[in-house]
C-alpha cells in the first residue's frame, strides 16, 4: 500500500462511525478533515477497495445509481441508510430486515428533503432493490 498510515486512520474513521459505511462525499471529507491535502481521496479509496477493507455497494434508482462504501461485514440496513443524509426504512423493510415477515420483497426508502420554498420537509419515497441478502 502507497499509503498505509493514511488508510489505517480512515478505516479506524470508518468502523467507528454509526452505520460503519460512508458515501463517496463522506469519504473526500474524511480525507480533508485529516488534511491530507498532497493526496487525493480516490487513490486511498482505490487501494482500500482492492485491498478487500472496503466494499462498494451500488443501488440503482430510477434517475441515479448511489454509491456506498462499507467495510465487509455491514448490515444491509447500515448501507441503504447512509444512502441520504435524512434517509430511513419503511415499516414493511424494517419487518424483513428483522425477519419478522417474508411478504415484503422490495427494499423502501425514504428521506426527507427541504423543499426551495421554505415549505415543511416532505417524504420522498424511493424503490431499491429486491431483498436478497
Amino acid at each position: 500500500m502507497a499509503y498505509p498510515k493514511q488508510s489505517k486512520t480512515l478505516l479506524a474513521m470508518i468502523s467507528r462511525s454509526k452505520r460503519k459505511a460512508v458515501t463517496r462525499t463522506s469519504f473526500d471529507g474524511f480525507v480533508k478533515f485529516l488534511g491530507y491535502e498532497n493526496i487525493k481521496s480516490g487513490d486511498i479509496l482505490k487501494e482500500l477497495l482492492e485491498s478487500g477493507k472496503l466494499v462498494r455497494h451500488d443501488f440503482p434508482f430510477l434517475n441515479r445509481t448511489k454509491t456506498v462504501f462499507a467495510l465487509k461485514d455491514t448490515p444491509l440496513a447500515a448501507l441503504i441508510l447512509e444512502i441520504s443524509e435524512n434517509a430511513y426504512i419503511s415499516h414493511g423493510t424494517a419487518a424483513t430486515l428483522h425477519s419478522l415477515t417474508t411478504k415484503v420483497k422490495d427494499i423502501y426508502i425514504n428521506w426527507v428533503s427541504a423543499s426551495l420554498n421554505n415549505e415543511p420537509d416532505r417524504p420522498k419515497s424511493v424503490l431499491s432493490r429486491q431483498v436478497a441478502e
